[in-house]
Parts: structure tokens; C-alpha cells; sequence
């Protein structure tokens, strides 16, 4: 995926996407401490999203605008080692994300 739509991204957004991951994280982590998988799951997805943003827009003054995460994952591969590690992680989200979020099972 090489042409990820991008949007530049500012100090003050980044910061704000900083705090949605940490707010995801910590929701993903109490709904899965109280048993509650498949909400923890879908928060910890968003969360690994704003992170992203997080890591793309410090290292790349950009994150992905695009509606496919993938893109996003495309985009932070571009952004250093935190960026490959990060796109690991991402890629592994994002595959839970239609079975938690949209599946019936």
C-alpha cells in the first residue's frame, strides 16, 4: 500500500490523540478484567488506532486520513523502529476488529 492518504497533524492534536489512546487502553483493560472480551477487545482496537496517530504524527508530521486501518499500518511502517514495531501490533488489532466488532460469535 504505497499512496496512504495522509493529514497533517499538529502538536496540539497529537497530544489529544495521546490522551483517546490512553482512555481506550484504560477502558480496554477494565472491560477485560470484568470479563467483558469483546467490548475490551474493540477499545484496545481504537486505542492501537490513536496510537497510532500518535507515533505517525511525531515521527512523519502526519497520520492516515483513510478509512481502511490498514493504511495506517502501511503509514507507520514509514515511521522509524517505533513505527515497525507499532505496525506489528497495529496489523494484529486490526484483524480482531471485525469479529469483535461485527460479528455475531
Amino acid at each position: 500500500m504505497r499512496n496512504v492518504p495522509t493529514k497533517p497533524i499538529t502538536k496540539h492534536q497529537i497530544l489529544q490523540y495521546m490522551a483517546k489512546a490512553e482512555e481506550f487502553l484504560n477502558a480496554a483493560t477494565s472491560s477485560i478484567n470484568e470479563g467483558m472480551t469483546v467490548a475490551g477487545t474493540s477499545l484496545a482496537v481504537h486505542a492501537g488506532i490513536s496510537a497510532a496517530d500518535v507515533i505517525s504524527g511525531v515521527r512523519l508530521g502526519k497520520r492516515s486520513r483513510g478509512t481502511d486501518h490498514m493504511q495506517a499500518v502501511a503509514l507507520l511502517e514509514q515511521a522509524g523502529k517505533e513505527g515497525k514495531t507499532g505496525s506489528s501490533i497495529l496489523k494484529r488489532l486490526v484483524a480482531l476488529k471485525p469479529k469483535a466488532e461485527y460479528d455475531p460469535d
